[in-house]
């Protein structure tokens, strides 16, 4: 599609809303000649079988809720398409931790007495991760989404199923406005996953969608009338949010920028909205590459200050020996293990694997070159965590100017050969080491 059609294919979906986020994939299909979605005129939403419906009075009986199924037209058997809107059904609102122990357990129930239940899917195609991302949007906490997810894909849901408008559960997160589901399958996803477009609907990814949506709601709040209300206004903004940590997850999870659409005025401010919203994920990568690096530390602090008030030495000596006898009994590969893509937080990107390679280069030099935990903290802590591969991956999408690489923000680059640490040898002179970053 060219950069000016998506635009109006685009628009065929906010018509479809009417102004709300929560529109239905489906009607934009009628309008789309059958483009994406499902069979025309074939409404996949129907009440029955909705997924994390809310009922005024609660959770309905297996009872009610089967005699419901009844009117689904599938391919399914009744008893079948019962369960699987029993199962549906169950996912009521999850306002505290009761009620959300309550349901798991229930879901629980159904899936050990009907094992097959998880891998179902309807006539559409649509399986149990499908209706979550359509159905969770900001309604219920993350651990009750993470609780249910894990539930039915250890039974079989599969998290990469295809509708027959060839729409991915992802898919259906980002353009229904599920931020948790989104950030359960960006973690669990393979990195082919997560730009995959829609087959036969407007061929966008999922940072697509979730763009065109965030510049949605935001041109609301630009364009507010004179008249609109103050709760209308905080529904927007709260729709913004939404969607903003959506494109927050896929980002983290490596969604390609480059892949979006800019050829129209259009998509160039969605691709502007996204790299804001990047901007945000690489200030917050030096905090957790710090951690990651702390937590492949902690052995061997915790055994050098076991040792160092053990030593006969004195109390200027003994820290050093320590940190150097537990050098020695330093396990590299556990601390590699600290040190991953999840542990961070960014995956299946250049810059990922490059911070993982640089903080592994830090905690060797931690470990191997200082004499003890004081310089680590002192002289190299702060600047390990802003490694060059984020003021890089700033620098490619023009936004140095707003990371801050440890010094100032005012510096727009960093002489990567005088980042280093200070060795203080026994008579009192300090020679510099470069941690020699690349």
């Amino acid at each position: 599609m060219s950069g000016g059609d998506d635009a109006a294919h685009m628009a065929s979906a906010a018509m479809a809303d009417d102004g709300d986020g929560g529109g239905d994939a489906d009607d934009v299909v009628e309008k789309d000649n059958n483009g994406g979605g499902e069979a025309d005129g074939q409404d996949d939403n129907n009440a029955d079988s909705d997924l994390l419906c809310e009922e005024e009075d609660g959770e309905m009986t297996e009872e009610e809720d089967g005699e419901m199924a009844e009117e689904e037209d599938s391919e399914m058997t009744e008893e079948e398409d019962g369960e699987m809107a029993e199962e549906e059904g169950g996912l009521q609102a999850a306002a505290d931790s009761e009620s959300e122990s309550r349901l798991t357990s229930r879901h629980q129930r159904l899936i050990a007495r009907h094992p097959t239940l998880a891998t179902q899917r309807r006539f559409n195609g649509i399986n149990l991760v499908h209706r979550a991302a359509e159905r969770a949007q900001g309604h219920f906490p993350p651990s009750f989404v993470d609780s249910y997810l894990d539930l039915v894909t250890a039974n079989g849901a599969d998290i990469m199923a295809e509708s027959l408008g060839g729409r991915t559960p992802l898919y259906d997160a980002a353009y229904y406005g599920s931020p948790y589901v989104a950030d359960y399958l960006c973690r669990k996803l393979p990195a082919d996953q997560i730009d995959r477009r829609d087959c036969f609907g407007i061929g966008e990814t999922p940072l697509a969608i979730a763009a065109w949506w965030l510049d949605h709601h935001t041109q609301l709040q630009e364009l507010q009338h004179p008249d609109m209300s103050e709760a209308t206004g905080e529904e927007y903004r709260a729709e913004s949010d939404k969607y903003k940590r959506i494109i927050h997850s896929l980002l983290r999870a490596g969604a390609d920028i480059s892949s979006m659409r800019t050829a129209s005025e259009e998509g160039r401010r969605q691709r502007q909205l996204v790299l804001a919203e990047y901007a945000t994920v690489l200030n917050e990568l030096p905090t957790a590459v710090m951690a990651a690096v702390n937590a492949a530390l902690a052995p061997h602090r915790s055994l050098a200050a076991l040792l160092t008030p053990r030593l006969a030495a004195g109390p200027q000596e003994a820290p050093i020996f320590g940190w150097r006898i537990a050098s020695y009994l330093f396990d590299m590969d556990a601390a590699k293990e600290a040190i991953t893509e999840e542990a961070i937080g960014v995956r299946h990107s250049d810059m990922a694997r490059r911070v993982c390679a640089a903080a592994e280069h830090f905690v060797k030099s931690a470990v191997y070159q200082p004499s003890s935990n004081r310089e680590v903290v002192g002289g190299t802590t702060d600047v390990g965590g802003q490694v060059r591969a984020i003021l890089d991956e700033a620098a490619k999408w023009e936004l140095v100017g707003q990371i801050d690489n440890g010094f100032s923000k005012d510096v727009p680059a960093v002489v990567w050969g005088a980042v280093g640490w200070v060795k203080r040898e026994r008579d009192g002179r300090e020679t510099f080491r470069s941690l020699q970053l690349t």
